[in-house]
């Protein structure tokens, strides 16, 4: 059975990934839809991101009965569904999407995204993905993971921001935009780390008592031990974390590289003591929710009665319960400019020449209030931001070890600063 492809016009060069991944796409969607003909499913492949390859599936017509009831019954009994006990059926309309990890190494990070979303919707609001159907084995058409979400409407910020907003329209935006975030942030837990897998979804309800395990850095040895349950993290201070996420990366490179940094974890735990000691990191703070990757490319907005209106928020891979530094981030691009660098957090205190820009910065500050602000604008949060960025990447390059020794060498000039006045 062959689908019908629809493939954009800036799309007609496809890679050879591309093509293949559609092709085996085509196998997953007979295999999961069984009950439809040639042209009743409509296939299309999708800008993914770094980690994911992704395609849209859309049913065109009911499903047909292929087998006896009987029969048909034990084959949904057997599939790989996520939740519910009820045999799903497909319904004319419906749009999903197939993700895929580009990586073809088995481990359970699909299935720690499968519990953070089940998590967020029960704790966020604002719409995340619902996931229909998930399979971590590699005995399938993809030959990997896959797993397949009812597909969110509207399209991504980023294609918005592009095309010049109206500034009633960018001011509407800016302001649902920052409320994500204050909202995002607001989900707390006495423990870091990342949504467990032996969790239900009792345990998520408010009030519930869910458990973390230890956030994954990258590295090829953690990855290997992916299919090792870890111990639920125990409750442990910010510096307690930060020290001990400075000794997991050092005790990774040991295990893996032949070349090790031992004077940036050094200068790390230095900067973290130092903070510690100046009062920036008390003993006292909760754990907050972070997206990890909050751009306008992952968030879903619709023009709805003149209005923008944020529909979804997407890829959910990295996000973790970090110290509440972490998660005071300022959405600085709504007021520096998408074609910024992202990373570059000192763009978030910089005024803009542009009056437009100029008005968020302004409605941020309006909405997330004085706490927020002063981790999001502190130098010396943004320099402890900066440290976890490089304890969670890794050391991989040598421009990431230039920045890792810039971040050592910034701290020293702003703590020499201190000292002088």
């Amino acid at each position: 059975m062959a689908f019908a492809v629809l493939v954009p016009a800036l799309r007609k060069r496809n890679s050879d990934e591309e093509r293949a991944m559609i092709s085996r796409a085509e196998t997953i969607a007979h295999e999961e839809f069984p009950g439809h003909d040639s042209d009743d499913i409509l296939l299309e492949h999708l800008r993914g991101g770094s980690f994911n390859r992704v395609v849209a599936i859309k049913i065109c017509e009911p499903e047909k009965p292929q087998l006896p009831a009987f029969l048909e019954n034990a084959r949904k009994g057997l599939s790989k569904r996520l939740s519910s006990s009820d045999p799903r059926k497909s319904r004319p309309g419906e749009e999903l999407i197939l993700r895929a990890p580009r990586r073809s190494e088995i481990d359970k990070s699909m299935w720690y995204n499968v519990v953070t979303l089940a998590f967020l919707a029960r704790r966020l609001p604002y719409p995340v993905p619902r996931v229909i159907l998930h399979n971590i084995w590699p005995e399938n058409p993809l030959e990997q993971g896959y797993m397949i979400q009812e597909r969110l409407p509207g399209i991504p910020l980023v294609d918005y921001m592009n095309e010049e907003l109206p500034d009633e329209q960018l001011f509407a935006i800016a302001e649902q935009v920052c409320q994500v975030v204050v909202s995002i942030s607001s989900i707390t837990h006495h423990t870091a780390g990342i949504i467990g897998l032996g969790n239900t979804a009792l345990d998520f309800d408010e009030g519930g008592n869910f458990f973390t395990t230890p956030q994954h850095l990258l590295g090829p040895a953690e990855q290997r031990l992916n299919d090792i349950d870890p111990e639920p993290c125990r409750p442990q201070t910010t510096v307690e974390l930060l020290l001990e996420l400075c000794d997991r990366r050092r005790k990774l490179e040991y295990a893996t590289q032949d070349e090790t940094n031992d004077e940036v974890w050094e200068g790390f735990s230095r900067i973290i003591r130092k903070l510690h000691q100046l009062g920036f990191l008390p003993d006292d703070e909760k754990f907050h929710f972070c997206h990890r990757d909050f751009q306008p490319r992952n968030m879903l907005t619709q023009i709805q009665d003149g209005n923008p209106v944020v529909t979804g928020i997407l890829d959910w891979d990295s996000a973790a319960f970090v110290p509440k530094f972490v998660s005071m981030r300022a959405p600085f691009f709504l007021w520096s400019g998408y074609a910024d660098d992202e990373w570059d957090e000192y763009m978030a205190v910089k005024n803009s020449e542009r009056p437009e820009y100029k008005q968020c910065k302004l409605i941020f500050e309006k909405v997330v209030g004085p706490e927020f602000l002063r981790y999001a604008y502190s130098r010396e949060y943004i320099i402890a931001r900066r440290v976890f960025n490089v304890i969670e990447k890794g050391i991989y390059s040598r421009y990431s070890k230039m920045e890792a020794l810039r971040i050592i060498a910034d701290f020293k000039r702003l703590i020499h600063r201190h000292s002088c006045c």
